[in-house]
């Protein structure tokens, strides 16, 4: 019920700028609890293809950190079809998030282009001098469901995969 009530609203949506090379829609429902995101028809294809597969990854992997579809939607617009995913805000926390950062593993034209981009990237992580502290229990962990994550996606030749950080800093820094 409460997927529906934010993506159902008489609240427009507002587009926001976002420095992906995809040139794709980005929008967050008015309630920020969701991602709404245009997609090619290729890429919808793929995704349904893959879908029993990527069920039973998630199934299997309980901590995946692969992006959780909620939807995915084909509407027409002005005579154009437009195919829509839905997925939950992975910033939808009850902090505020101060940075934010799509690393990708790759420092080839990985940095903002402004300052004014919300959205940092790998080279601005490592000139910012940001690491990851794990006890070595987690960093394990983590590394063992990443692996997992990447060999799936790439049984599927799907290439784009980012991690998504935000960081809150607690007053007093």
């Amino acid at each position: 019920v409460s997927f529906l009530k934010s993506i159902v609203t008489s609240v427009p949506y507002e587009k926001f700028d976002s420095n992906s090379k995809s040139g794709e829609f980005f929008s967050f429902t008015p309630d920020s609890k969701y991602l709404v995101k245009t997609i090619s028809e290729q890429e919808a294809r793929i995704l349904l293809k893959m879908l029993p597969d990527y069920v039973a990854h998630l199934a299997h992997t309980k901590r995946s950190m692969l992006v959780r579809f909620f939807g995915l939607f084909k509407m027409v617009f002005r005579g154009r079809n437009i195919h829509l995913i839905i997925m939950p805000s992975v910033f939808d926390t009850s902090v505020s998030i101060h940075e934010t950062f799509d690393l990708k593993g790759s420092t080839l034209n990985r940095g903002v282009k402004s300052q004014a981009e919300s959205v940092k990237k790998d080279n601005d992580w490592v000139k910012l001098g940001r690491r990851m502290a794990l006890p070595k229990d987690a960093a394990s962990e983590f590394l063992a469901v990443h692996v997992a994550d990447v060999n799936f996606l790439a049984r599927w030749n799907v290439m784009d995969y980012s991690c998504l950080i935000g960081i809150h800093t607690c007053p007093g820094g």
